[in-house]
């Protein structure tokens, strides 16, 4: 299983490429313009983070992670992005949202 635990303030530019990366797949099923976009700039991860609503998965670097928005006083995945050229297929995202050191999972609006 993959290790989650909140993100750092060191994440926020592996959280950045691995949002980048993840979005190149969006090419292969005609999505051109959503691959295209920049990354949003550090400030919406760090602004997740800082309200603690971001985690990422891996041991040393990040590989995946998962940020979440709270609607109606429940939790929200807001994203889930995986490293496509390391760790897509790898379980790493479901790990975002299953493991006891992530996010609670109970009552999560995917």
């Amino acid at each position: 299983m993959t290790h989650v635990r909140a993100a750092r303030v060191e994440d926020l530019s592996a959280m950045a490429a691995i949002e980048g990366a993840a979005a190149q797949l969006f090419r292969d099923v005609g999505l051109g313009a959503l691959a295209d976009r920049p990354p949003p700039p550090v400030a919406v991860p760090a602004g997740y983070r800082s309200a603690g609503r971001a985690w990422v998965a891996g041991r040393d670097e990040p590989v995946a992670f998962l940020v979440a928005d709270v609607v109606d006083r429940c939790a929200y995945v807001a994203q889930v992005s995986v490293d496509p050229g390391t760790h897509a297929g790898a379980s790493a995202g479901r790990s975002s949202t299953t493991s006891r050191s992530g996010p609670p999972h109970r009552g999560w609006t995917l």
